[in-house]
């Protein structure tokens, strides 16, 4: 079908293009995550993650990398040491 042939040359540069620049697929962010892909449709869904649809409702979701790892990084738990300090910084005052 040559309409199906036209749609791929258009998506498939604009894919590469995705890649190239840190995008990742849902499957490729669940990976790099070590969650499953229905973690990160969720967490799309909540709109917890920022999340990228180049072609609109009906193409590919691509998530940026640096936006998983501010994420990721919102979840971060002090140590002990760092409470100790924390603690102690405050006494001090």
């Amino acid at each position: 079908n040559i309409y199906s042939l036209y749609l791929y040359e258009i998506i498939q540069p604009n894919t590469r293009n995705m890649r190239e620049n840190n995008f990742l697929t849902t499957a490729e962010a669940a990976e790099f995550m070590g969650v499953r892909r229905t973690t990160i449709y969720s967490l799309i869904k909540r709109k917890a993650v920022a999340y990228y649809k180049p072609m609109g409702d009906r193409g590919r979701t691509y998530l940026k990398k640096d936006d998983i790892l501010a994420f990721m990084g919102r979840g971060r738990v002090a140590s002990d040491a760092e409470l100790m300090e924390k603690a102690r910084n405050r006494a001090s005052r």
